[in-house]
């Protein structure tokens, strides 16, 4: 609880007071002083702008045909792994049942095992599956190369496409790119439906 002060007598702070102000002067009061008139700005209307001499430009040499985006986290038409399930399988809380490393592997051995895998897993109840693909930023020499399989990845491009067409878009729940502890952009993680 607090206690009121009672009221101060202003008669007895006068004496104080009038100590206090007896040497004080008010201030002498000046004048304003009126602000000068401003002049009239003169505004010239806009030129347009001169043409440019017109310069040509030369060809662009012939480009191959656009490379392909990489797959994205969620690719067309597969749903993404749900955030939660993502995390802890990153963390290492949900473990990875299986891996499937498709490293030099050409499309047809790829797609062949990617089938026989995934049916496997399927049928022993795996669920959680990790699929590397690699980058394929890896150049080859044009003597080894295959004419079908030009460009950069082209299992990583091949593996978001493989598993939205049957028999594979019945059988996954969610694909979703590594974290960098398996593989990054070199690796997915597929989760399989329950047979």
């Amino acid at each position: 609880m607090s206690t009121r002060r009672p009221p101060r007598d202003h008669e007895s702070d006068d004496p104080l007071w009038r100590a206090v102000t007896k040497d004080v002067k008010p201030l002498a009061r000046r004048r304003r002083q009126p602000l000068p008139k401003a002049e009239p700005v003169q505004i010239q209307p806009k030129q347009p702008p001169k043409a440019l001499p017109k310069k040509t430009i030369p060809a662009l040499p012939a480009q191959a045909a656009p490379r392909p985006a990489p797959p994205t986290r969620r690719a067309e038409g597969l749903p993404a792994i749900e955030m939660r399930l993502l995390k802890s399988i990153r963390r290492g809380r949900t473990p990875i049942d299986l891996r499937l490393d498709l490293h030099g592997q050409r499309q047809a051995e790829a797609h062949r095992a990617l089938e026989r895998m995934l049916a496997g897993a399927r049928l022993r109840g795996q669920r959680v599956v990790l699929i590397v693909t690699g980058t394929g930023l890896r150049r080859r020499l044009a003597s080894e190369r295959d004419p079908s399989e030009e460009g950069p990845g082209v299992l990583r491009l091949r593996l978001a496409l493989w598993l939205s067409e049957p028999p594979f878009q019945d059988w996954v729940l969610g694909f979703s790119q590594a974290g960098p502890e398996h593989g990054g952009a070199g690796a997915f993680y597929v989760v399989l439906r329950r047979a």
